[in-house]
């Protein structure tokens, strides 16, 4: 089941449904699994096995402050991910 976030349209009145699949492909955030990326933390220490099977948010660099990014968790699954990136970006 897709996660979706509710916009209402201004020139009707009903409610649209935007899914937050296509709200991060709008915006260009793309979700990663850790180990297709990293096998290393900052300080050149070994990723956990458990975190190494997580899935990360990326976006274009200077596209959103990188502090905003940083405090996005990581996620179980795709659809977990993509959610945590429509409300921690506010993407519309």
């Amino acid at each position: 089941m897709m996660s979706t976030n509710t916009k209402h349209c201004f020139k009707c009145t009903n409610t649209m449904q935007i899914d937050n699949h296509a709200l991060c492909e709008k915006h260009n955030i793309a979700i990663y699994r850790v180990s297709d990326v990293y096998t290393e933390d900052e300080a050149g220490m070994p990723i956990p096995p458990e975190k190494l099977n997580m899935f990360m948010v990326a976006t274009i660099v200077g596209k959103f402050d990188s502090a905003t990014l940083e405090a996005i968790p990581l996620a179980a699954t795709v659809v977990e991910a993509e959610a945590l990136a429509v409300t921690h970006l506010n993407l519309k």
